[in-house]
């Protein structure tokens, strides 16, 4: 299926954002745009300026495309080809006394990977407390924040709604927080203090390289409870990369803070999402809210694959009463797997099934 206009808007836009692997991503979806939505020469012009990326593995896939249309120059890949300027001081070697402590630039994710398997479901005492997440930048003015995420696939295009924070100019730059345990005191004094534009700030550091920082932030951001994270929880969550702890934490978010979620945006997700514990999860949000508007998606859910995700669908289907999906149903009593046909058996006994 052609991308719409909106997505390729989306996708030109990605080209520069703060996430490598974001940029990375949407340099595959802009190789793939047909020349009627992008020409050959704009195609060109995007890889070529993506020469001068600052990440390693974006010049490359940039010059490989390039090669492929026949328009690569030849210039050493190895490091950014912007020009260097010299330092006007004497250069900080704190990096070399303690190297461990280093830390990257922030928002950048690690590489793409597969994610361990996880073999049991998340059962309802493992999700405990409401949260919040918002996407946003370091700034000291008020500004609606947008962030937009792309899914690896390329199916799912989500941009978060605004948040429009005004961050407190006193708040430390994260940029200038060069350690692990810097970050992590920065964090605990986000949630001790509590400043104008403290989600911001854990918002971004919950999408850091390191795993014990952004697990800190999300755990952070789980007890805050503001109504305005759903949706920003759920544009992150599209995020490539993401570590399984991360995502769980993330799914949490989404099921128990109250705050207003759209449909299409989260149908995208669900059926988009391979992680068992995740779409689980997010089936019971979507059937809470799309009800029986949502039967299509509910039905595709039904036939998962996975038997959890068949028999986790009929029992939300009980639970918010949802009669416009018995027929299929009624095909899972013979399911190969026992947990679906008893699901399905329970649920068609208190519709009054004839069987």
């Amino acid at each position: 299926m052609q991308p719409t206009k909106k997505q390729q808007d989306l996708i030109l836009k990605n080209l520069s954002s703060i996430l490598a692997s974001v940029r990375r991503q949407s340099l595959v979806q802009l190789n793939e745009l047909p020349v009627s939505m992008v020409s050959n020469e704009q195609k060109i012009e995007y890889f070529t300026k993506a020469l001068e990326d600052s990440e390693d593995d974006v010049r490359k896939l940039a010059n490989r495309y390039l090669e492929n249309m026949g328009a690569a120059p030849k210039r050493n890949l190895s490091s950014p080809a912007r020009p260097q300027a010299a330092p006007a001081t004497k250069p900080d070697t704190s990096s070399e006394q303690n190297p461990s402590l280093v830390l990257p630039p922030v928002g950048e994710l690690p590489p793409l990977g597969e994610l361990p398997p996880i073999d049991e479901l998340a059962t309802d005492s493992q999700v405990v407390s409401p949260t919040t997440v918002v996407t946003g930048i370091t700034s000291s003015m008020p500004h609606p924040v947008r962030d937009t995420y792309v899914r690896p696939t390329g199916s799912v295009i989500i941009e978060a709604p605004p948040l429009n924070e005004f961050v407190d100019s006193s708040i430390p730059y994260i940029e200038n927080l060069k350690s692990i345990p810097d970050r992590l005191n920065h964090i605990q004094f986000l949630m001790k203090s509590r400043p104008s534009g403290y989600l911001t700030h854990l918002t971004k550091l919950a999408v850091d390289t390191y795993e014990e920082i952004a697990l800190t932030a999300l755990q952070a951001l789980l007890t805050a409870k503001d109504p305005r994270v759903p949706p920003q929880a759920l544009a992150m969550l599209s995020l490539p990369g993401l570590s399984s702890q991360r995502r769980f934490l993330m799914l949490k978010i989404i099921m128990e803070t109250r705050g207003p979620i759209d449909i299409e945006p989260l149908e995208c997700v669900l059926l988009a999402e391979k992680d068992v514990i995740v779409k689980s999860g997010l089936v019971k949000v979507f059937a809470r809210l799309a009800m029986e508007k949502g039967t299509q998606t509910l039905i595709t859910c039904l036939s998962d694959p996975d038997p959890r995700v068949r028999a986790n669908t009929v029992e939300v289907i009980e639970e918010q009463n949802i009669r416009s999906c018995n027929t299929e149903i009624g095909n899972l009593l013979r399911d190969p797997e026992n947990r679906v046909k008893v699901n399905a058996a329970k649920f068609l006994v208190k519709c009054g099934h004839p069987e």
